[in-house]
């Protein structure tokens, strides 16, 4: 383990991919069995080019979603995993536009216990 990072300069290494990039907050928990959860927020590479295996940002024109994409027999499929069950292959990617792939991930925990502050701490 190493000293903290400045938050800006954690940003700055995600970002040295090239391209725009952009936040999501994944709602839901279809992408649980892969280690994603509700309010988790995923950073994403804009691109329209399909990466093997790569957790996507989709769209059919009116709605986005967070998902896997796998090839399967020479077919492109989205795939989903809540936890519950095994792995769903969930649509073919036919009528879906490839936006982006995952560069990184943030994460908050909530009701984690606070150590007191100490007198004088800045």
């Amino acid at each position: 383990m190493t000293e903290a990072e400045n938050i800006g300069d954690i940003i700055d290494r995600m970002q040295k991919t090239k391209g725009e990039h952009y936040a999501l907050a994944v709602k839901g928990e279809s992408m649980s069995g892969f280690g994603f959860h509700d309010d988790d927020v995923v950073i994403v590479m804009e691109t329209s080019e399909f990466i093997e295996g790569s957790f996507s940002v989709i769209s059919d024109g009116e709605q986005s979603t967070f998902c896997k994409l796998e090839s399967i027999e020479g077919q492109t499929f989205i795939t989903k995993h809540d936890g519950a069950l095994k792995r769903e292959i969930w649509h073919s990617v036919d009528g879906f536009e490839i936006k982006g792939v995952l560069v990184g991930l943030i994460r908050t925990f909530e009701n984690l216990p606070i150590p007191p502050q100490t007198e004088g701490a800045e």
